[in-house]
């Protein structure tokens, strides 16, 4: 295939357009890729839609709230309960750890045992002796455990499912944007090499 020697500026444009939007899409960054589109005059309703239930994923995992998650999940995305893809199956393990390891921050104990019961029977999940153990501790902040008590934890799932997700629906796991960054700062350490 041969690049054309002269590329059109409105073509560049459209395709820095479409990258941008893009972007906004995977942050999430629902009013902004609606002014944007708008402003453009792209139709893109696919592309919001699809920002709204991540986004709306997302903000459940954020408020530690796995079990609704599970619902918007199963509603939107039901394919990842049935997945032989590792990366989305691990994704699943993740949340349904996250959901047990909240029950308990919540003092709930009953609920978090029942609910380690039903995704093990169910689901198949891997028994994760770390993670159960910590029904054995009263002391949150005790060194071995409070690794899954912190915010990041939370903020690195909600950042896991949008890239798994992304990848699954798009067939990219980052924005097109982050891609071209990429590419261009690898280009840039091989020229200056």
């Amino acid at each position: 295939m041969r690049l054309r020697e002269h590329v059109d500026d409105s073509e560049i444009e459209k395709l820095c357009e479409e990258v941008i939007l893009d972007h906004l899409i995977y942050a999430r960054a629902e009013n902004t890729a609606k002014l944007f589109s708008e402003r453009l005059n792209i139709k893109d309703i696919q592309g919001i839609d699809f920002l709204k239930k991540r986004k709306e994923i997302c903000d459940f995992i954020s408020k530690k709230q796995i079990e609704e998650a599970f619902k918007s999940i199963k509603k939107y995305f039901p394919f990842l309960f049935e997945t032989s893809d590792e990366t989305e199956k691990k994704l699943i393990d993740d949340l349904f750890k996250q959901m047990f390891i909240d029950y308990v921050e919540q003092g709930d104990f009953q609920k978090a045992i029942n609910t380690a019961k039903e995704f093990l029977e169910k689901n198949n999940f891997g028994f994760d002796p770390h993670v159960f153990s910590i029904l054995g501790y009263s002391d949150f902040e005790n060194h071995n455990i409070k690794k899954f008590f912190n915010s990041e934890r939370s903020s690195k799932l909600v950042e896991n499912f949008n890239e798994v997700i992304y990848k699954r629906v798009k067939g990219h796991s980052n924005s097109l944007l982050h891609t071209l960054l990429l590419h261009y700062s690898s280009v840039l350490y091989f020229l200056n090499k």
